[in-house]
């Protein structure tokens, strides 16, 4: 944890137990930093004052990687925040209407400095369809969050401190220049190679997050060979049809490619609802999905204490080419201007009605022929990426257009309308959806102690990614990637295996009576039980409107009511029994 405060007086906070100090600045103001020892350390010099979140803390080695750096210059009476790429931590800020400012890890800090946390019910449109509120945005009035590669300058003047933010990440200086293709995997197997051994002096305490998935076990073969660990594990639903457990399927026939000591952990229900309560307050900010809950039980329930740094594999896709960039290179093929033809697509229509892949094919025909569509019209496919709600009911309830819920990342968007699609897409999904989502993750982590590294973040790798033209990546799916898995020796068994989604059918836990069931009245004390009833089901695209309503109401009981997380836990406690004695 970690907070920084530029204010005209002492904070009202105590911030016990955390280690803070305080800081005369300049006549009128004071520079508090507050943190907690896990990750988060105070560095005081004659020349300034920094407040650091880092990989490798307290083991205070010189090749540490830092996450967050809040650093004071007196000369300059100016506090600069860094967020790194590789980061993985929310950085929220919030400047007051008497000019001081305020940024910090966490909301909680924020509230014990005096910051009044009040509901932004202005972004519950956009949750309920991207699960996730993108940056600048959050669920809180009046408080911002910055993107991964953000930064943010906060000026102290006699009215007030003044703001100058970054928008995030942005492309390198030489992207799109040629590459020798034979090099190309050399080089990411060196930087992912690099990125790894910055955890050498903390060897003894790696766990490696392997679904088996061509990303984590290309990191499991690399925290094999440089760290000599060998601690790997994976979660899974235990609700889920043995049949379509997928990621056990996986992980387990991954794990004994690569030798790893693996560890298989499936929760009980009565774990995972606990989880979600859970898991939402240390977050402080929505689960993405059911999947994040998993994480949370595994940080808590089977990772050893001792293993406190725990390597994931997210972030690959963004740079590498996702599913949504596969398609877009089906723009200007021949195949795709001939179906592109109204008889085409009439044939299409006509044949689906008994072969259903035909459907399929002129869905995927009409999204690339969507894509001249400007960025500003909510039905380009740049605006399905992350969409799984329903627009339909969102639309209805909330008395919103497609375009209201998209013109807020289209406004963050607008400075990127000038690059190639696949370049806008790639910043997009890591800007917006996947930093994102590992701050979450790193939060949950953060929870149980632990730390999250996410070494296909790192800057440089990044960097080197966009410096390559899409073409070449996207010759086939992660195309250098698994040249570079088999560079070290991932079985080609695990590394060309079809991609496989490691979500959940809805069917399995959305429906009436079923395993979310007992969250219903917990979340019935904020939103009207009817919407929530309306959302249950099978269909996908309402039951993650459904979660994402779910995870709303327990927010705002959680963080804006600030109610103790116990009193919710001993609700979903009573609500299980009960049911349970219904239905025998």
């Amino acid at each position: 944890m970690l907070l920084a405060a530029l204010s005209r007086s002492t904070l009202p906070g105590t911030f016990a137990p955390f280690a803070h100090q305080q800081f005369t600045i300049a006549p009128g103001w004071l520079l508090t930093i507050a943190t907690d020892g896990l990750l988060s350390r105070i560095e005081v010099s004659d020349e300034e004052i920094v407040g650091a979140e880092s990989l490798l803390w307290p083991l205070n080695v010189g090749s540490d990687v830092k996450f967050i750096t809040a650093r004071f210059s007196r000369k300059l009476r100016r506090l600069e925040i860094l967020k790194a790429t590789i980061s993985g931590r929310p950085v929220y800020y919030h400047i007051g209407s008497n000019g001081e400012f305020l940024v910090s890890t966490h909301i909680r800090l924020l509230r014990q400095a005096g910051v009044v946390i009040q509901e932004n019910a202005e972004v519950i449109p956009e949750l309920l369809i991207y699960r996730t509120v993108a940056p600048p945005r959050t669920l809180y009035r009046g408080i911002e969050q910055l993107p991964a590669a953000g930064r943010i300058l906060a000026q102290v003047e006699e009215h007030g401190c003044s703001l100058t933010v970054s928008a995030g990440y942005s492309l390198p200086d030489g992207t799109g220049k040629d590459h020798d293709e034979e090099d190309i995997s050399k080089r990411v197997t060196e930087f992912l190679r690099a990125a790894v051994s910055r955890l050498k002096p903390a060897s003894q305490s790696v766990a490696t997050l392997l679904s088996g998935g061509v990303d984590s076990s290309i990191l499991c073969g690399l925290v094999e060979q440089q760290l000599d660990s060998y601690d790997t594990y994976s979660s899974s639903y235990p609700f889920e049809d043995p049949e379509k457990d997928f990621e056990k399927t996986y992980a387990l026939s991954a794990a004994a490619a690569l030798s790893t000591r693996h560890n298989f952990f499936v929760p009980n229900t009565h774990d995972f609802l606990a989880g979600v309560v859970e898991g939402l307050s240390n977050a402080e900010t929505p689960l993405d999905h059911l999947q994040s809950v998993l994480l949370h039980l595994l940080f808590k329930h089977a990772i050893p204490r001792h293993l406190t740094r725990v390597i994931h594999g997210a972030v690959a896709e963004a740079a590498w080419g996702t599913e949504t960039h596969m398609l877009l290179g089906r723009a200007g093929t021949p195949r795709q201007n001939l179906l592109s033809t109204g008889p085409a697509l009439a044939l299409l229509r006509l044949v689906g009605a008994f072969w259903p892949t035909a459907l399929g094919v002129r869905e995927g025909v009409e999204t690339v022929k969507r894509l001249e569509l400007p960025l500003s019209s909510a039905l380009n496919p740049l605006w399905e990426v992350g969409a799984y709600g329903d627009s339909e009911w969102v639309q209805a309830h909330y008395q919103v257009s497609a375009e209201d819920i998209v013109r807020p990342r289209y406004d963050s968007l607008q400075s990127l309308a000038h690059l190639p699609m696949n370049d806008v897409l790639a910043l997009y999904s890591f800007n917006f959806q996947v930093a994102t989502n590992v701050a979450l993750w790193s939060k949950l982590a953060e929870g149980q102690g632990k730390i999250a590294y996410y070494p296909f973040a790192d800057r440089d790798l990044l960097d080197f990614a966009f410096s390559i033209p899409w073409d070449l990546k996207l010759k086939s799916a992660k195309h250098f990637l698994r040249e570079s898995g088999r560079a070290l020796g991932i079985p080609d068994a695990i590394l060309d295996r079809p991609k496989r989604s490691f979500g959940i059918n809805s069917d399995r836990w959305a429906e009436k009576g079923g395993v979310l069931e007992p969250l219903i009245p917990v979340a019935a004390k904020v939103v009207d039980i009817d919407e929530l009833r309306t959302l249950q089901g099978r269909a996908s695209r309402p039951a993650m409107t459904l979660w994402s309503l779910l995870n709303y109401a327990i927010l705002k009981r959680l963080i804006i009511s600030n109610e103790p997380p116990e009193v919710l836990l001993s609700e979903v406690a009573d609500n299980r029994q009960r049911i349970a004695r219904q239905q025998s």
